[in-house]
């Protein structure tokens, strides 16, 4: 049921298509004229552009296609069905110009913020998906977006929703900027701390080179491994692994769970880490979990020097015992690790809650959109 006073109107009645031209990924430069490549919308932007930060040569900006403040931006190709048609709102005019592979609706009589958050929402994806042709590359035309149909309240309601989800959209980016910025302080207190270069206050004797396998024990994943592949979104045993994605999902098994305190989980082949202080299970046979030969070495601070170690595998090889075991660091006596572990694990707790507290943020955001944009919820 369309909501009282409300409209439904197909992209084509909002506004008129047209494509964006040009710009290969050699012509972007540091400094010139602003351009926009269709990869971008993916990548940097999320329902509204507020900074460019890509440009062309004004030779390439001339056979590229020129934006107008208002307009809306859509990736016409991508990889999947489901991220196809993804928009930005280009609401600032700063002169910039759109790349191919972007199909631009030229909007009249409707708020254009309002039409980045709207153009976004789950209805209007489920559409776009729909219309997407292709496997291994997808793409979607103007044609086919112009038949999309999108909910419209009355402009002055258009212009409330935008300015609310406006709003949630800059709490979000203020959040991501202070994570970015705390781990950005994090790394600049690694490299002073692990280094020696910068001294905690009642620390001054030297520190000894030692090899990380004469620091650490490593135990094989075979008996921790998960059996079934058909992870659950939720439970009380996570599936790691040792790369970014870190946990894949949840098993209900309970047997071979791996729940001996902290351990350092390392990939053998790639050589990545996670700390690890809860149980789990893994998936990969290539994990290997890392302690402390001596319990008077703190785990923590070796976890926290490895990673300042600067290594990038070039061979499908097993790298923990033929050559990550003999890699040599610095390592200062006990109190000390301890001290600089804290330190480093304190700055960590401090970026874990900045991202839950994005997170939240991101959850609400997306909660607003959907009862905003669907007229479930009216602004006053």
């Amino acid at each position: 049921m369309t909501p009282e006073g409300w409209s439904v109107a197909t992209l084509k009645e909002i506004g008129t298509f047209s494509k964006g031209s040009g710009i290969k990924k050699d012509d972007v430069l540091e400094v010139g004229i602003p351009c926009i490549r269709y990869g971008q919308i993916y990548t940097e932007f999320e329902n509204v552009i507020k900074h460019v930060r890509t440009f062309v040569s004004g030779t390439v900006a001339k056979s590229s296609r020129q934006l107008s403040a208002g307009e809306i931006l859509f990736a016409g190709s991508g990889e999947t069905k489901e991220e196809i048609g993804k928009c930005v709102a280009y609401v600032e005019d700063v002169g910039a110009v759109a790349g191919g592979d972007i199909v631009i609706l030229t909007p009249k009589g409707a708020n254009s913020c309002f039409l980045g958050f709207a153009l976004n929402a789950y209805d209007v994806v489920v559409q776009k998906t729909e219309r997407a042709q292709g496997d291994a590359v997808v793409h979607i035309s103007a044609s086919s977006l112009a038949t999309i149909q999108v909910l419209l309240p009355p402009l002055p309601e258009q212009q409330a929703i935008a300015e609310a989800l406006s709003d949630a959209d800059a709490l979000v980016e203020s959040l991501d900027a202070l994570i970015a910025k705390k781990r950005d302080m994090k790394q600049a207190a690694m490299q002073q701390l692990l280094t020696g270069r910068t001294r905690l206050p009642g620390f001054s004797n030297d520190w000894q080179e030692n090899r990380l396998g004469e620091l650490l024990n490593y135990e094989q994943p075979t008996r921790y491994l998960v059996q079934s592949a058909e992870y659950e979104s939720e439970g009380t045993t996570p599936v790691l692994t040792a790369g970014k994605s870190f946990i894949l999902g949840y098993t209900s098994e309970t047997e071979g769970v791996y729940d001996k305190g902290p351990t350092i989980l390392f990939d053998d082949f790639t050589t990545a880490t996670q700390w690890v202080d809860f149980p789990f299970k893994v998936k990969s046979s290539a994990c290997k979990m890392l302690t402390s030969r001596d319990p008077a070495v703190s785990l923590r601070f070796v976890y926290e020097m490895m990673a300042t170690i600067s290594y990038v595998p070039t061979d499908h090889m097993r790298h923990w015992i033929g050559i990550a075991s003999h890699w040599s660091v610095a390592v200062p006596r006990p109190a000390e690790q301890l001290a600089i572990a804290e330190v480093l694990a304190d700055m960590d707790a401090e970026i874990d809650a900045l991202v839950a507290q994005r997170e939240k943020a991101e959850l609400e955001k997306q909660g607003m959109m959907q009862e905003l944009l669907s007229g479930r919820v009216r602004l006053v």
